[in-house]
């Protein structure tokens, strides 16, 4: 099917990665080993600005990772901002939720590749996948802990 038929008004634009940290002291992961991991996610409307029919949106979002063993652990916290945009037939408000919900979305799935990539460069025998998340349930819990943007 032809994509401009099915094109959505909300587009993304770019992303990067503004920090990563990573600390490994594995020497080999053990798929076999029982491992802990925690992560975290959290993510910030950063701007909302409109420029001739447009308006743009920039959002970041923050992840981190621990995965343990009884031994060792691998931590990694990455930082990525990513910018979207719309036609003005979306209102404001309607572009803000936009930006959470499918801007995290977007930009998480561009965080697990990119820590999928890193985590098998650092780590001999295997490698870490994060999580799939629920954006919906992140907004909501971001909006009910009284967290700002």
């Amino acid at each position: 099917m032809d994509t401009q038929s099915i094109q959505a008004p909300f587009q993304f634009l770019g992303s990067k990665i503004t920090k990563v940290a990573q600390t490994n002291t594995f020497d080999y992961l053990d798929s076999g080993e029982s491992l802990k991991r925690y992560a975290d996610v959290n993510y910030s409307i950063d701007e909302i600005a409109q420029h001739d029919n447009l308006q743009f949106g920039t959002i970041s979002l923050y992840v981190k990772l621990q995965v343990l063993s009884s031994a060792n652990h691998y931590d990694i916290s990455v930082d990525i901002q990513g910018t979207f945009f719309s036609d003005l037939s979306i209102d404001n408000e309607n572009f803000k939720k936009m930006l959470g919900i499918n801007g995290c979305t977007v930009l998480y799935s561009i965080v697990r590749a990119f820590i999928i990539s890193l985590s098998s460069q650092s780590l001999i025998g295997g490698q870490i996948i994060l999580p799939m998340i629920n954006t919906f349930k992140l907004i909501e819990k971001k909006e009910t802990s009284g967290a700002s943007n």
